[in-house]
């Protein structure tokens, strides 16, 4: 077994090591929560970590939870559930492996291509003890397993685990996968990554989710992963207005199944609805969906332009 180990980020003004000139495309180090009515330490301070994070390039997941004061967010035990999926996700990312480490990580990549399911599960395991880039080598092989069962246990472990920008590029090619049960993990893994701010998961299930071409079957599974990578935001930090505009258009699309699982992922996080109901003919809709519209650029600012003014 490889031995467990963590890194621990200190952010500070001092130009970037040589070296980690990539780093933000592959580890996320912060997971930040605060209630915007906080009277003992002020919602500022977090708003200006989070700039100074962007600033430097690195990847955050910020939670701000609207009118709750500094001990209101543990009001929320869904935030915080997600606060420690995040850091199991994380752990022990980008420490160097030993020559030994290497070497059985190399055999442990080169056998799970080729073994029966029963053989691969703790090769698959080890990979996601593991995560992070090293941990890919393994599970991005185990894709390549033509066993159907090894594949989809591969793909569960995104749910939980953080590997890098290239496992969740092999996900999205498991989204066509010959099993039905890979795509569905596929998926999953992918809503999981969406959520904790990958641009690229993001990106694709809000293509796929609009895509009319697409399966029935793809575009509920893209807008409910849509659904999972808003739910938190709509305590009240609008970032990510990718895959919040895309549920919102989304209310007014041709298919009427579209529009339901659209408004299924956005109505229990919201106060108003604005009247609306996924039955009603386009006419019938106009108005609520102005305000829908006008209500998600006042929360996330504009479609093609900058994110909203902050109080």
């Amino acid at each position: 077994q490889f031995r467990q180990r963590e890194i621990f980020l200190k952010i500070d003004h001092q130009p970037r090591a040589r070296g980690l000139e990539n780093l933000s495309q592959r580890l996320n180090i912060g997971f930040i929560v605060h209630g915007d009515a906080d009277k003992e330490v002020g919602v500022d301070s977090s708003r200006r970590a989070i700039d100074q994070l962007k600033d430097k390039g690195y990847r955050y997941v910020y939670r701000e939870i609207d009118g709750a004061d500094h001990g209101g967010i543990l009001r929320f035990p869904e935030v915080a559930d997600d606060n420690f999926r995040f850091i199991h996700a994380l752990r022990h990312k980008e420490i160097a492996l030993s020559k030994d480490e290497r070497t059985e990580l190399t055999s442990f990549a080169n056998k799970v291509k080729n073994e029966k399911p029963e053989a691969a599960a703790p090769l698959i395991a080890e990979g996601q003890r593991l995560g992070g880039a090293p941990g890919a080598r393994i599970i991005g092989n185990a894709f390549d397993n033509s066993e159907a069962e090894v594949k989809k246990a591969a793909a569960a472990t995104a749910e939980t685990t953080f590997y890098g920008r290239e496992i969740v590029m092999e996900l999205v090619k498991l989204t066509k996968d010959k099993s039905d049960d890979v795509k569905a993990q596929a998926w999953k893994g992918l809503a999981t990554a969406a959520n904790w701010r990958s641009l690229e998961a993001q990106e694709f299930l809000a293509q796929t989710a609009r895509k009319k071409s697409a399966s029935a079957a793809d575009r509920a599974a893209a807008i409910e992963g849509l659904g999972k990578t808003v739910k938190l935001m709509l305590l009240g930090w609008y970032e990510d207005k990718g895959p919040l505009w895309t549920l919102v258009l989304l209310l007014d699309d041709e298919d009427a199944a579209v529009r339901e699982a659209a408004f299924a992922q956005l109505e229990k996080g919201v106060k108003d609805t604005f009247g609306y109901k996924p039955d009603l003919a386009a006419t019938e809709r106009k108005a609520s969906m102005a305000k829908w519209k006008s209500w998600c650029e006042q929360q996330a600012g504009p479609l093609n332009g900058p994110g909203p003014a902050r109080p």
